[in-house]
């Protein structure tokens, strides 16, 4: 596994029961970026008439 930047002022730890949870959000820089994928349709026009 790769390592990546943490946010760390948003990082967030809490112990209930027990259990400890820890929040470790990326940085902005490392998160996933979304692109938006049109149908071929959409790109090349509606050619079936």
């Amino acid at each position: 596994m790769d390592r990546v930047e943490v946010d760390s002022d948003k990082a967030d730890a809490s112990l209930e029961n027990g259990l400890l949870t820890l929040t470790l959000p990326k940085t902005e820089k490392t998160r996933a970026k979304q692109i938006d994928v049109k149908p071929k349709s959409v790109i090349e026009g509606d050619k079936k008439k």
